[in-house]
């Protein structure tokens, strides 16, 4: 009898080990079928952003801008999207629309060299519409990353 109920014990125990072996697999199973598609969206924003970066190059902002609207929509945090697109609209002469792709770029951007470089961009918008002050307070914050930028102290100058 103990016996006979040890072996049933045992035969649950192993049935219960399979169970958990297959739930291990199964869950793994899960992970990669969650990651896949992530993993494949995250290239496609690359493969945007590529795109973009060669119509930019080739001085097609239109298709610039529209490649870069699309990899925002796939990677909505990437501050350097928000930057190139405010580059492409730049050349595009819509320097309001520009400047606040600049700003959005500049809520999260850590890299000292790009902010320097967007707040000098900022700068250049204003500039453009002839907006003296704003254009000083944007070449100055430039400066403040980037103190050796003689282009943004040549601006800040001509603004004042």
């Amino acid at each position: 009898f103990f016996l006979l109920a040890e072996g049933l014990t045992t035969h649950k125990k192993t049935r219960w080990i399979r169970k958990m072996n297959l739930l291990k697999h199964n869950k793994t199973l899960v992970i990669l079928l969650i990651l896949l598609p992530l993993s494949t969206f995250a290239q496609k924003e690359r493969s945007l952003m590529r795109k973009g970066n060669k119509a930019f190059r080739n001085k097609n902002y239109t298709e610039a801008e529209i490649s870069y609207l699309k990899a925002r929509d796939r990677a909505p945090g990437d501050k350097k999207i928000s930057y190139n697109l405010g580059d492409a609209l730049y050349g595009q002469n819509k320097f309001e629309q520009a400047r606040e792709w600049f700003e959005d770029a500049n809520t999260g951007l850590q890299d000292s060299k790009l902010l320097a470089q967007s707040y000098f961009n900022i700068g250049d918008t204003f500039l453009k519409e002839k907006k003296w002050e704003d254009a000083m307070k944007a070449f100055a914050m430039a400066m403040r990353y980037n103190p050796e930028d003689r282009k943004a102290k040549e601006n800040y100058t001509f603004a004042a």
